[in-house]
């Protein structure tokens, strides 16, 4: 698998409609470290995804969540090694100010050449990383 660095995915985003079962899994509660608390929740229901965030104050109104068209994942991280049928990113939302973005990763998906500890990524206004998915609160 190539290496593709986490900015790309920050700079890829655009457009919408993807596979529905890596899609359904983005629904949850996400923290930016394993031994963090939750400060993310993405919500679905028929129509559509939304992200709340969490402060001192409790969670933020959620905000609309678009789907990554897969074109543009597929051109996120370099999948040299996965075929079509198997692709690095399977999934990704967007927020319409696209200053938040979460993906699910292939189990054999590679960051940095490096295999991540966690099947989710987030671009995020203040930096780009794995996060990781916890029960909610």
């Amino acid at each position: 698998m190539k290496v593709v660095l986490p900015a790309l995915i920050l700079a890829s985003l655009l457009s919408a409609g993807c596979s529905d079962k890596p899609l359904d899994t983005l629904a949850g509660c996400y923290a930016t470290g394993p031994q963090q608390e939750v400060s993310l929740k993405v919500t679905h229901d028929d129509e559509a995804f939304g992200v709340s965030l969490r402060s001192d104050n409790g969670w933020s109104d959620p905000q609309p969540m678009t789907v990554i068209d897969r074109t543009e994942l597929d051109k996120l991280i370099a999948s040299g090694d996965a075929t079509p049928d198997e692709p690095a990113v399977l999934a990704g939302l967007k927020s319409a100010d696209q200053t938040l973005a979460l993906y699910r990763l292939s189990e054999d998906a590679k960051i940095n050449g490096k295999a991540p500890d966690s099947q989710y990524f987030g671009s995020f206004y203040f930096g780009t990383g794995t996060v990781y998915r916890k029960e909610c609160p």
